[in-house]
């Protein structure tokens, strides 16, 4: 079966995509992502109503709700969320006020994500395997884990 792709100028293809991605992600409300790439309420209704952006959506969504893609969307999801949280505990890194083992515990999570301090590599029949624990407090944990990236192999 062939479908016929629909074809727009190039220059729109790039903002098309990462607009369909976002939407299909569902990570943020339209109106947010919207605003974020500064798109009017005028210009998203000219990109709604376009094949090329239909198509796109489509293709995204279905990328992004395959059966096999259910890892790879906690994974995402979990990243933007502690993305999003950075600020706060930043924030509160600095706040006079905030008690000094909660301060450490967010340095040593920094430290963590920035590939700095203690980090969990596991081996797993043969496949290492990064993660980062953060506890939340009340017995909420937050535990992200990926495949470490293969070595670099450099011709000699």
């Amino acid at each position: 079966m062939n479908a016929t792709v629909p074809v727009t100028p190039v220059g729109n293809d790039t903002m098309f995509l990462t607009l369909a991605r976002e939407i299909a992600m569902d990570i943020h409300p339209l109106e947010t992502i919207l605003r974020n790439h500064e798109i009017t309420q005028a210009r998203w209704n000219e990109i709604k109503d376009n094949p090329r952006f239909i198509y796109l959506l489509q293709t995204q969504m279905e990328e992004w709700n395959r059966a096999m893609n259910t890892a790879e969307r906690v994974r995402i999801k979990a990243l933007a969320c502690i993305e999003e949280a950075m600020p706060e505990f930043y924030a509160r890194m600095h706040d006079t006020n905030e008690n000094l083992p909660a301060k450490v515990k967010a340095l040593e999570v920094f430290g963590q994500l920035a590939g700095m301090g203690k980090s969990t590599v596991a081996t797993n029949g043969g496949a290492e395997k990064f993660s980062v624990t953060i506890n939340l407090g009340a017995d909420q944990v937050l535990k992200v884990s990926a495949p470490a990236p293969a070595p670099a192999v450099l011709d000699q």
